[in-house]
């Protein structure tokens, strides 16, 4: 499988091979589906709480006599019927969203999503290093609208690099549409809520060499 290379000016300059069994699969939307689905269900965490009546103060003596009152009969001000009492059928907190999820069934669904983006033509592979000559972010946004073409809208983009200057990285940190990870930081969930997936050669033969070890 072939990609485009483009240049600072977004023109295509050459073409780069592409391995066919990390780029060249065919999606399953459904394991692609579930996996993603479980690794945001990892990411949530259950806060809304309702205490029931073993869980609320009070409530250890009898509010009034069995008999005699021509009241209703109550054990408790606990119950769920007095005002300040537990809640029935409440939200709790005690549920687990660590879901299981098979290592092959993850890394599998990693490859389709990468092979899907080459395939629809949203992985965007540039010449040069990405390399700015001041660490300041209109000039990585002017960078970018220069590759992507100015008068376009640019897309939410996932960048992969590995930027040695921190304050250089920080210039790309700041872009509203781009997110910045290392290479070896590639995950599900980045490539699925970002559509467009932007990085250089030697990001992209590093990518390649990463994969090849899982």
């Amino acid at each position: 499988m072939k990609l485009p290379v483009y240049n600072l000016q977004g023109k295509i300059v050459k073409e780069t091979e592409l391995p066919l069994d990390i780029f060249g699969l065919a999606p399953n939307m459904d394991l692609i589906y579930q996996v993603t689905r479980i690794l945001q269900l990892r990411l949530k965490k259950p806060i809304a709480h309702a205490k029931g009546r073993g869980e609320v103060s009070g409530g250890g003596k009898k509010p009034r006599p069995q008999k005699g009152t021509g009241r209703s009969r109550q054990g408790s001000i606990r119950s769920p019927l007095w005002k300040g009492g537990g809640v029935t059928h409440g939200p709790l907190n005690l549920r687990n969203y660590n879901l299981k999820l098979n290592k092959k069934m993850k890394d599998r669904a990693l490859l389709e999503i990468l092979s899907a983006k080459a395939a629809q033509g949203l992985m965007m592979v540039l010449e040069k290093e990405i390399k700015l000559s001041d660490a300041k972010t209109k000039l990585a946004d002017a960078m970018m609208k220069k590759v992507f073409g100015e008068n376009k809208k640019i897309k939410r983009t996932l960048l992969l690099h590995d930027f040695k200057d921190k304050v250089e990285a920080r210039a790309f940190y700041n872009l509203p549409y781009l997110k910045l990870i290392p290479v070896r930081n590639v995950n599900i969930l980045d490539l699925v809520n970002f559509p467009r997936l932007f990085l250089s050669e030697k990001s992209l033969s590093d990518l390649i060499k990463f994969l090849a070890k899982q």
